[in-house]
């Protein structure tokens, strides 16, 4: 089981592409994207230029520090520094990472752009199935 951690690339997953919110959006309408999209990680931008992310997580600490989140913008609550994994990085790499910034989520780039979001469960749904002898297909 080690070897899918150790061998395997970030590319090779179906990475779900990235939602962009502008930084100068309200929180609620944050919260309102990640629900209706089901994702838990938005990419912020500012002039439709990257900027920083905003989670699930983020948004709850807000609110738990009674931020209005119809009068406060995404950029407050947004972390600004990006880090992100690299297609050819393992998949070992990428959860080093997430471990290492204690965060559930990573932004996967591809040159200048960002092309999919990885999460915990991307990363150990693979690992479940194989412990269970089953294949990725057979999850359905």
């Amino acid at each position: 089981m080690l070897d899918t951690y150790t061998r395997e690339h970030v590319g090779r997953f179906s990475l779900t592409p990235p939602i962009t919110i502008d930084r100068r959006a309200s929180l609620r309408d944050a919260a309102r994207s990640l629900f209706q999209n089901d994702v838990a990680l938005l990419l912020v931008t500012d002039d439709d230029q990257p900027a920083g992310v905003v989670t699930e997580r983020d948004l709850v600490a807000a609110l738990a520090n009674g931020i209005d989140p119809d009068e406060t913008i995404v950029g407050y609550a947004m972390t600004g520094n990006i880090v992100a994994a690299q297609p050819w990085d393992t998949v070992l790499d990428a959860a080093t990472q997430m471990i290492d910034l204690h965060t559930r989520h990573l932004l996967v780039r591809d040159g200048g752009r960002y092309i999919g979001v990885l999460s915990v469960r991307d990363l150990f749904l693979p690992v479940l199935l194989q412990a269970l002898g089953m294949h990725p297909s057979d999850e359905d």
